[in-house]
């Protein structure tokens, strides 16, 4: 059996018995990942619902039968899960195991390595967020640094579950073409300031752990050398540290690489150049621009983190722009 036609865009329900078919489904939804069956019985009751809200992605998914799903972690977005019935067992990065029960909310960070086992009775809403999304959020809430949410289950987070069933309800029965693109933005916003103020992360809910002063320094320094072609250890230098204690903190504190964060300055500066200045450049200018020279290269990092090509964000920017 073939994948199904995929019209679950707007809340067409998705079904299959074989394991092969629900973890391609998923797998273009979310990342790569494995599903294995686990028991005798290597069928699924499997069921996938999705509907989108602006650029948020809604998941209803539920397997049928107990299973495990293992993602190696390369994903560009978080994953805010509500578990509306059975049980989830969560081993997100190098965290403690956690038990997702019916009611409990969680979010995997970008770029966490999980591992989930279903109950055969689990059911849960899973909604993508894009992380360029949530970090203009936060940004009016803390200037530097990435959003990680703790992992862990806060009891607190239960206040966004009558707004995650409100919002699901909404999108499952109409259709994206028929309802306002302005409201739908709107909503969004309001989902992930909810969700920022609800579930415990490093911007509304700092640890009493303070940062080092290098990681702000580093930020900074980035930000003002974009076009300069900067490795770690040019980065280090001018924050007075070794390459080796600021790759540390880097990875302690935000859960990423001095390199990594870099590129995502990077690709969010791409991002406004080409949506707010579109007749001013071209895509080679705002690569040149940015520090990332390479366009082939540019292109696969721009295509991972916004979901479409460079030249696909100026096309579009432009068609809804009035030129001057």
């Amino acid at each position: 059996m073939g994948i199904p036609h995929d019209k679950s865009a707007d809340g067409t329900v998705l079904r299959t018995s074989e394991p092969d078919v629900a973890r391609d489904l998923l797998r273009s939804r979310f990342a790569q990942h494995e599903l294995n069956v686990l028991g005798l019985r290597q069928t699924l009751d499997f069921a996938l619902r999705q509907s989108m809200l602006y650029d948020v992605a809604f998941h209803l998914v539920s397997y049928g039968r107990d299973v495990e799903v293992t993602t190696s972690g390369w994903h560009d977005f978080y994953l805010l899960q509500l578990t509306l019935a059975g049980m989830c067992e969560l081993v997100a990065g190098d965290a403690d195991p956690v038990a997702l029960t019916q009611g409990s909310v969680y979010v995997i960070n970008p770029g966490t390595p999980y591992r989930k086992r279903w109950s055969g009775d689990a059911r849960q809403l899973i909604v993508r967020l894009p992380r360029r999304s949530v970090e203009r959020v936060a940004s009016t809430d803390s200037a530097n640094g990435p959003v990680l949410f703790a992992p862990q289950i806060d009891p607190a987070a239960i206040d966004i579950v009558p707004l995650l069933r409100f919002l699901w309800a909404q999108v499952a029965t109409s259709r994206s073409t028929v309802r306002s693109s302005a409201i739908d933005h709107s909503a969004v916003r309001h989902l992930v300031t909810a969700v920022l103020h609800s579930v415990p992360n490093s911007v509304t809910h700092p640890s009493a752990e303070s940062l080092p002063s290098c990681l702000a320094r580093a930020d900074r320094y980035m930000r003002e050398h974009l076009a300069t072609d900067l490795a770690v250890d040019d980065i280090a230098r001018a924050c007075g540290i070794a390459g080796r204690t600021l790759q540390d903190a880097f990875r302690r504190h935000w859960r990423t690489t001095p390199t990594e964060h870099l590129r995502s300055l990077r690709l969010e500066a791409a991002h406004r150049l080409l949506t707010e200045r579109p007749f001013e450049v071209s895509v080679t200018e705002v690569a040149y621009t940015i520090g990332m020279p390479h366009l082939s290269r540019f292109s696969h990092y721009y295509l991972s983190r916004f979901g479409e090509l460079p030249s696909a964000t100026l096309h579009r920017s432009r068609a809804a722009h009035i030129r001057p």
